[in-house]
């Protein structure tokens, strides 16, 4: 009968290795792995931003359509005070039929976005703006800008009150390329009292909707 075949030293010493700590091992690799994630997810935190927008739509933006960052930055103020102006810009998309799992997900995300009141203007599709209306989740125009100016058809009311203004022919969004037609913009409704910051956030936001509201 053939003779077995001796172990090498390796594995012979990585059975009795595993053997005595092979739970504190796979606890340490464990504990590796969650320290990483840590690691990343703290390292991946935006910093703070001058001026956030929301756009919600019933499909992904384009990159030529997402650049309201540079297209926006000159008529925004410093708010937090650190010599740079930025804006953040977070996207969701909800179908029209919004019934899918990806729906759902976009739509628990939103409401929790306006609930923390975690953005300062909101950009929608018509078929979005009228989902969440009832959210009453925007401000009154006339709180931060001269309703006047804008045509009355294109403005949304809530309560006798323009809370949206219709973005038809905006220069800005026909350069950046923007082709979804009914796009309409507000400014997110914050329950806070006003803050020095926050104040800068909502004139922020008016300056934003100001210049996408301009006409070709």
């Amino acid at each position: 009968m053939a003779e077995k075949k001796e172990k090498g030293f390796l594995l012979s010493s990585l059975e009795n290795f595993l053997y005595y700590y092979k739970w504190p091992f796979l606890g340490g690799i464990v504990i590796f792995f969650v320290v990483m994630i840590a690691m990343i997810n703290f390292s991946s935190v935006e910093e703070p931003s001058d001026a956030s927008v929301l756009a919600v739509f019933a499909r992904p933006l384009t990159t030529q359509e997402f650049e309201f960052q540079s297209r926006l930055e000159s008529v925004i103020e410093d708010a937090d005070g650190n010599g740079t102006k930025q804006i953040s810009t977070n996207a969701l998309y909800i179908t029209e039929g919004g019934k899918s799992d990806e729906d759902s997900l976009a739509i628990s995300k939103f409401e929790n976005t306006i609930a923390y009141a975690q953005s300062d203007l909101v950009l929608l599709d018509g078929t979005n703006l009228n989902r969440f209306q009832s959210k009453d989740f925007l401000e009154p125009l006339e709180n931060y800008v001269d309703v006047s100016q804008f045509d009355s058809d294109s403005l949304v009311y809530r309560d006798g009150k323009a809370v949206a203004v219709k973005l038809t022919n905006s220069k800005l969004l026909l350069d950046m390329q923007f082709f979804i037609d009914d796009v309409y913009a507000g400014i997110m409704f914050v329950p806070e009292e006003g803050t020095p910051s926050l104040e800068t956030h909502r004139k922020n936001a008016a300056a934003m909707l100001l210049k996408l509201s301009e006409k070709e």
